[in-house]
């Protein structure tokens, strides 16, 4: 294993309208609204993902999204007090 892994944090709170690097991969977080995951179900506070060059995906507490090999699960997605919120989350495996 090498040190950058070494050092690579296992769970990390991305703030709303932040760039973080995960394993060298560029991750923003933006547009945070109470929203229903699916038609039928109570809405929850989702965060629409940034990944690398890839189109952005909308997430919710539970979710699972890939960085750079690596899945990452969504802990949490907290609408904040004000304009912005944070999202955590934990890498699996």
């Amino acid at each position: 294993m090498s040190a950058e892994a070494d050092s690579q944090p296992r769970e990390v709170r991305l703030e709303e309208r932040a760039v973080r690097r995960l394993s060298g991969v560029r991750v923003a977080a933006g547009n945070l609204w109470v929203r229903s995951p699916v038609e039928g179900e109570p809405p929850a506070p989702s965060v629409q993902l940034w990944v690398g060059q890839q189109p952005p995906v909308r997430v919710w507490a539970g979710s699972t999204v890939e960085v750079a090999g690596a899945r990452w699960r969504v802990v949490e997605v907290v609408h904040g007090p004000g304009t912005t919120g944070h999202l955590t989350l934990r890498q699996e495996g």
